[in-house]
């Protein structure tokens, strides 16, 4: 069906280049570093990209030198369950002003490669940005945009029944927000397959049971429960209690110059709004935190937590940006001097938390982009490695200095900061040759691009995505100045060892609900009663004819058994699919010995495909299916 990229992870063994001069040059047992999976496993063909084929041509190859920007998908989000159980999102780079959607949206990372899921319908039926793990088969991908209906929706990938569910955003969600229009998903997080929580802009909150999604959102008229979440972590510990968090804006939007309706207040009693809130595995309630923040005139709390995740003890991270950040050149009014950027730690359950980094993670523009002596960074994503505690942020940032080759003159690059439990830090920034040029300078990988995803698994094992890059390259052969386009960077963090961690699986105990067709009853007055016969004709005895027969191809073809899968303690389900000619009533059974063991009941097929699910026992384990119909039994 899609071909597959190789475990490109554990083949290349040279280790990316970085700005820390004591990176190793390949990685080794005990001494991880970050390794640029190549080829890029993220084509817009559903396969790992090669830009050698016919299939990927270059885009304005006299104007726009560089990556075939069609090629190449863009990486927005990543979450894992274990570190051979992960999940991509992604979407089309926007070179063009309005790209088609792709219908490969969603991936899958099995341990070794990643490829597309093969179930996943097409952003024309499920649009997001973020894919959020629920249990062991399902997840959802969320975040996206209004879908033609003009109904906002999220999506659901039910792994019991290998479906793909839009949901609407209940009604009664959307009449208790200012805008109904952005009444959408922007985070979520999962206990369990019938177990999620999502939130949106204006403290929009809902609750997935299993079943259907449920309003769970606030009376909003009061400012203290305003504001736009950011991101939303869920964990469960080793004795099975349930921990989340969720973090939100300090305003609707990230314009300059909020307006004071916009604000989110603080509840009567407190000093500053609830940003953090927390969950025992029950409705999310405000917690006590405060991040760093540096106070305006009427806007005395101008930090935004952007992101946040925990580990299973209840120790976590929040990263912020200041209300404004959005560009490390000046657009618009933003405050004078430096503004905070915190990547901070907190701590539930009674744990005691990480220690703060000695260093202060701040943000300020400059109106040409380039350095002014002191780093900024604007944060986009965060995962805490559940083993260490430590940190993993990813953003952008605009060093203190630049260096001294022409496309690194310290413009916005890429950035993952590791901050440790214990306060140290570890920056890294990525370093490719000159594309530019023909001598041996080097510049940022992706300049004046940004690091979307970043995903902690393991002390050897972590995932990091970043956007494309533009480079400024003299012109060959006019002499012109010409655009260089940069190909987006997946990097994995390896020692070449197996991961430190446990490996996941997909056995996992669901229901198994078996809905029979309703019973019809038809109801009628009785014909009327038939005339007297007339008399008999005259016998004619006529010579028979002999009936021609005419055989019919079967009503069913192409029939496939799957693998049974255990639903709970010792039942399992076995699904049946295959091919319909014509309309038929039809059902399967399952045999063992020539005695039927199970049967799924008739059912009446009238499209091109038909599904039955036959559940079975291990005392009863079948050796062979076949169908049957109200007449009897068939091959």
């Amino acid at each position: 069906m899609f071909a597959i990229a190789a475990p490109s992870a554990s083949a290349a063994t040279a280790c990316a280049k970085t700005t820390d001069p004591a990176t190793p040059a390949a990685p080794s047992p005990g001494k991880p570093c970050w390794v640029d999976i190549t080829p890029y496993p993220f084509g817009t063909d559903g396969l790992p990209v090669d830009t050698s084929s016919l299939g990927c041509p270059a885009v304005n190859a006299e104007k726009d030198r560089g990556y075939q920007s069609q090629c190449y998908l863009r990486v927005t989000s990543m979450a894992f369950r274990a570190w051979n159980r992960g999940l991509a999102a992604t979407t089309r780079f926007q070179i063009n002003p309005s790209p088609p959607p792709t219908p490969f949206g969603v991936w899958l990372f099995n341990g070794t490669r990643w490829y597309p899921d093969p179930t996943f319908p097409g952003a024309s039926t499920c649009y997001g940005d973020t894919v959020v793990w629920a249990g062991k088969l399902d997840y959802w991908l969320i975040g996206g945009s209004l879908t033609g209906s003009g109904v906002p929706t999220v999506c659901r990938y039910d792994g019991s029944s290998f479906a793909w569910q839009p949901l609407e955003i209940p009604a009664e969600t959307r009449v208790k927000v200012l805008s109904p229009e952005i009444a959408s998903v922007r985070a979520g997080a999962c206990y369990a397959w019938d177990d999620c929580w999502f939130f949106g802009p204006e403290g929009v909150r809902l609750h997935w049971d299993g079943t259907k999604l449920n309003d769970d959102t606030p009376d909003i008229s009061s400012p203290s429960l305003r504001g736009r979440f950011g991101s939303a972590a869920a964990r469960v510990d080793a004795d099975g209690h349930r921990i989340g968090v969720a973090v939100r804006w300090t305003s609707h939007s990230s314009q300059d110059g909020v307006k004071p309706e916009d604000q989110v207040r603080p509840d009567p009693g407190e000093s500053a709004p609830a940003q953090l809130l927390r969950s025992d595995g029950g409705a999310f309630a405000p917690f006590p935190f405060t991040p760093p923040t540096v106070p305006g005139p009427d806007d005395p709390w101008r930090t935004n937590l952007v992101a946040v995740d925990l580990d299973p003890s209840g120790r976590g991270w929040v990263a912020g940006n200041t209300v404004g950040a959005g560009n490390l050149q000046i657009t618009g009014r933003i405050l004078p001097g430096r503004q905070a950027a915190p990547v901070v730690p907190f701590a539930l359950s009674g744990r005691a938390a990480c220690t703060p980094s000695a260093t202060a993670f701040t943000y300020a523009p400059t109106s040409s982009g380039l350095p002014d002596g002191q780093s900024s960074y604007i944060w986009n994503s965060l995962s805490v490695f559940p083993d260490s505690g430590d940190a993993l942020a990813g953003g952008t940032e605009r060093p203190a200095v630049g260096g001294t080759s022409r496309n690194d003159n310290g413009y916005a690059e890429p950035v993952l900061t590791r901050v440790g439990c214990a306060g140290a830090v570890t920056e890294t920034r990525f370093r490719e040759p000159d594309p530019t040029t023909n001598d041996a300078a080097v510049a940022p990988a992706n300049y004046r691009g940004s690091l979307d995803a970043v995903a902690a698994n393991a002390a050897n094992d972590a995932w990091a995505a970043t956007s494309s890059g533009s480079a400024i390259g003299g012109g060959i052969p006019t002499g012109v100045d010409q655009r260089f386009y940069q190909r987006p960077h997946l990097y994995r963090l390896t020692d070449t060892a197996k991961p430190a961690a446990t490996a996941g699986d997909d056995v996992e105990d669901r229901p198994f609900e078996v809905v029979a067709d309703p019973p019809i009853f038809v109801e009628d007055a009785p014909p009327p009663e038939p005339p007297p016969a007339p008399d008999e004709p005259p016998v004619i005895t006529t010579v028979p004819t002999k009936p021609k027969r005419v055989k019919q191809k079967p009503s069913i073809y192409s029939p496939k058994v799957s693998k049974p899968r255990r639903i709970k303690g010792n039942r399992y389900v076995m699904v049946v699919t295959f091919r319909v000619r014509r309309p038929v009533t039809v059902g399967v059974q399952a045999l063992r010995k020539n005695k039927v063991v199970s049967r799924s009941g008739l059912k009446r097929f009238k499209g091109k495909r038909g599904t039955l699910k036959l559940e079975i026992t291990r005392k009863h384990w079948p050796t062979r299916v076949r169908f049957y119909t109200r007449s009897g039994s068939t091959r």
